[in-house]
């Protein structure tokens, strides 16, 4: 996950995943909560994210998508340092 803007509790970027033998990459736009822990993400081709910032470096993430390929994924992002 790669957050390329933010403005103020607003950001985008994109992340990507493999599939199908394939490296996939989905835009986003997402919003952190008034309590500066939780966050909400709109993936712009399907589903979406609600997270949790457990730390400066850590986040947990829980994605939904509904409809026929409907499914729930918890994956957890640390942040890598350049």
């Amino acid at each position: 996950m790669v957050i390329t803007e933010q403005k103020d509790r607003l950001f985008t970027g994109y992340v990507t995943y493999p599939s199908n033998g394939k490296e996939v990459a989905e835009n986003f736009a997402g919003a952190i909560g008034l309590d500066n822990k939780t966050l909400q993400i709109a993936e712009l081709f399907d589903g979406y994210d609600f997270g949790t910032i457990i730390s400066d470096d850590e986040i947990e993430i829980i994605y939904i998508a509904d409809g026929q390929n409907g499914r729930t994924v918890i994956n957890r992002l640390y942040r890598i340092k350049a």
